[in-house]
């Protein structure tokens, strides 16, 4: 059996996204684009998780809400998940390669309140409602 160091002992995501502060600049994301390796720390990954759950909250998504995820991987999608849960609300994620008749189906089943999306899935989010 191998065991996997951690640097989180917590036992809820909501607690892993409380704890992010306690890192400081390690690296907690790296990614790569087209300009290059891109990284976020741990402290950074933390202020926007607490300040997009603070605007989740002020716009009334707060535990028992559901917020859709919708877009392509992207370290943002990482953030908003740990956004919603740290809001206490719900996540949904739906597939981008979703149909619109899936989709109809879906958003209203889902009680879904708010909408993380890319830009090129706005339009269709738009013509959906």
């Amino acid at each position: 059996m191998c065991a996997v160091e951690t640097p989180f002992s917590e036992t809820t995501l909501q607690a892993m996204a409380g704890a992010f502060g306690r890192h400081g600049d390690r690296e907690a994301i790296l990614y790569f684009d087209r300009n290059g390796v891109k990284r976020w720390t741990f402290r950074e990954v933390r202020e926007a998780v607490h300040r997009l759950a603070a605007g989740l909250v002020a716009e009334g998504c707060g535990p028992g809400s559901t917020v859709a995820v919708c877009a392509a991987n992207r370290p943002e999608w990482i953030i908003a998940c740990f956004a919603i849960w740290k809001a206490g609300a719900i996540v949904v994620p739906i597939d981008t390669q979703m149909s619109d008749e899936a989709m109809r189906q879906v958003l209203p089943d889902a009680e879904i309140r708010l909408i993380f999306t890319q830009a090129s899935e706005v339009e269709r989010f738009h013509a959906l409602a």
